[in-house]
């Protein structure tokens, strides 16, 4: 009841007339005294200053004009908004994604994704991958940038974005680290490459059970036959690496973990000889979602920024 033609308090404001604000809303005199008399019954006090000539306002009249245009500036607002949705201008992208790879990839792609789309958000869900699954198939999310599993569920899909090698991460104060460092010469994919079967004695880092770093991590050692002295399991791979940091132990993971600006200076990667296991990547989406050209965007610019392969 407070804002109902409120175009016809506004004009009254600004021409500080009646009669004047009658003839340029096109009503007569009479008709627009009747509308203000029942504004100021309906809202229990004199918004003007009826002796005044031209009308004034007073103290209560101010407040209602300066609600009024914090109305029309939210009617204003909302109706560009409404406008962007209409055009697609403005919206938002729920990803899911893990959380060691947010910490990589999040703080380039981010702005990146804003230099194309300035007024789409990006809503994040971070966790296990487990978490951003799940998420994924209730709906919580639109897409999931990750690690392929084994194993998806039927209503997804998957489209590789790269595959990327598991590498053995150490300390450098090591002795099998400063070993390996003075005697084998680094190859042209950038490592190291060690013969991990030493790994059997050795204290070791792994990620909880189910996440998918952990089954081909577990899938790799098998394949040799290694089973290390597991002293620590952590959800985030990058506590596993600043744990390897700071003790003589070791851990894998993903090549993308080595090319971060922020890796431990005293970490040293391999690559691991007579493996063939790669880490597939990519976005992950429920098959009856269609990709808008913001998530294509988004899509691409992961693909670009960081396969380079």
């Amino acid at each position: 009841m407070f804002f109902k033609n409120y175009n016809n308090f506004i004009t009254i404001v600004e021409c500080g007339s009646i009669t004047r604000a009658a003839e340029i809303l096109f009503l007569t005199q009479p008709s627009l005294s009747k509308y203000l008399k029942r504004l100021e019954q309906n809202l229990g006090v004199e918004l003007f200053d009826h002796r005044a000539s031209p009308l004034k306002l007073t103290y209560a009249g101010k407040r209602y004009y300066e609600y009024i245009k914090r109305i029309q500036a939210m009617d204003r607002q909302f109706s560009e908004e409404l406008s962007g949705l209409r055009n697609n201008e403005v919206g938002e992208i729920r990803v899911g994604i893990a959380q060691w790879r947010g910490a990589i990839m999040l703080p380039t792609l981010i702005p990146a994704f804003h230099k194309h789309h300035p007024k789409w958000d990006i809503v994040l869900k971070e966790g296990r991958a487990v978490q951003v699954e799940t998420a994924l198939v209730q709906g919580e999310v639109d897409i999931c940038l990750m690690n392929f599993p084994s194993h998806f569920p039927s209503q997804t899909i998957q489209e590789t974005l790269w595959s990327e090698k598991c590498i053995l991460v150490g300390n450098k104060q090591h002795p099998l680290v400063k070993k390996a460092i003075s005697s084998i010469p680094i190859q042209k994919d950038g490592y190291r490459h060690v013969d991990i079967t030493f790994l059997e004695n050795e204290h070791f880092i792994s990620l909880q059970p189910g996440q998918n770093m952990t089954v081909a991590t577990d899938r790799l050692l098998a394949q040799q036959n290694i089973r290390p002295r597991k002293i620590w399991q952590t959800e985030n791979m990058s506590t596993a690496l600043n744990m390897v940091s700071n003790t003589m132990s070791f851990t894998i993971m993903p090549e993308m973990g080595a090319k971060t600006q922020f890796v431990p200076d005293n970490v040293e990667f391999f690559a691991i000889e007579h493996s063939e296991e790669l880490l597939l990547f990519g976005v992950v989406y429920r098959k009856n979602f269609v990709l808008n050209k913001q998530i294509h965007t988004l899509i691409n610019l992961t693909k670009s920024i960081y396969n380079k392969s």
